[in-house]
């Protein structure tokens, strides 16, 4: 399922009130559903004709960014390095040269969202 490599809907909604406005694969309709219907040589951002074409309003949809995207954003507009480790206790994340708190993870994706959203957390 192609779906899992983008971060989730409520966390793309964030990302948008954040002020995340990079070209995406794909976007999420108003009511949190993920849509494929973007062809894959094709990017897609609110303001995309497509987006109009789906629905009556740019506003209610939103960007789906894959998670590599949403880490090189914190990266490049707030100076934030992040990343997942492993230990034999499980997963955690890494945010350099920030204060934060961590708990070990079972799966690397799960540290990978817990991760985004201190991240989001941090900015806002």
């Amino acid at each position: 399922m192609m779906n899992k490599e983008f971060i989730p809907y409520e966390e793309a909604l964030a990302m948008k009130e954040l002020g995340f406005n990079e070209k995406c694969l794909t976007y999420y309709f108003e009511d949190g559903t993920f849509s494929d219907a973007v062809e894959e040589d094709e990017m897609a951002y609110c303001g995309d004709i497509r987006f109009l074409n789906h629905r009556n309003s740019y506003e209610e949809n939103v960007s789906a960014p894959l998670y590599q995207q949403v880490f090189r954003w914190f990266r490049k507009n707030h100076d934030i390095c992040s990343w997942v480790d492993k230990d034999k206790h499980g997963f955690s994340f890494m945010l350099y040269n920030r204060d934060y708190t961590t708990t070990i993870k079972d799966t690397y994706e799960e540290a990978e969202l817990a991760c985004l959203r201190k991240l989001i957390e941090i900015i806002k």
